[in-house]
């Protein structure tokens, strides 16, 4: 396993780490937590995960409809469950979505697809190419024919 990649966690080592466990069958002695990556000896459980996705789509909604309030560009922000769709004025989109198995957000767009981990209290490229908000900026700036938008958290 690479530098900075998440594993999978089981087993006695969380056993005082205060977390839910749970007993497998046959291991009478032994304490085992499921629904649980560590990244660099930092442990994310799923409801961690799914509490700092859900608002990661929710500040992507709030953006969109920001944009669309303050600039001639109409953005429209749809969101089924852990996905969030953006549409352009010219039907192209963007689509923002939760893994949940990974620990991951997957954003996808004309020039590509990237994916997300959390890590240093950021979403930061898989392969280096920067943080969340940057490079949604980025690659919505592109598809809206070169209009700057801006879509990390407002202070």
């Amino acid at each position: 396993m690479g530098a900075g990649a998440w594993r999978q966690v089981e087993g006695p080592a969380l056993a005082t780490a205060g977390k839910p466990r749970c007993r497998q069958q046959g291991q009478a002695h032994a304490d085992y937590n499921f629904g649980v990556l560590q990244h660099d000896g930092i442990v994310m459980t799923d409801s961690e995960f799914l509490d700092r996705a859900d608002a990661l789509l929710l500040q992507i909604e709030q953006a969109c409809d920001r944009i669309t309030e303050s600039t001639a560009l109409d953005l429209d922000a749809q969101r089924v469950g852990g996905m969030v769709t953006i549409v352009f004025p010219d039907r192209s989109q963007i689509v923002v979505n939760q893994q949940k198995p990974l620990h991951e957000i997957w954003l996808a767009a004309r020039a590509g697809g990237f994916h997300f981990k959390f890590q240093d209290g950021q979403w930061l490229d898989t392969k280096g190419e920067g943080e969340f908000y940057a490079m949604l900026a980025k690659l919505a700036s592109e598809q809206a024919g070169g209009a700057s938008l801006r879509f990390a958290p407002q202070a």
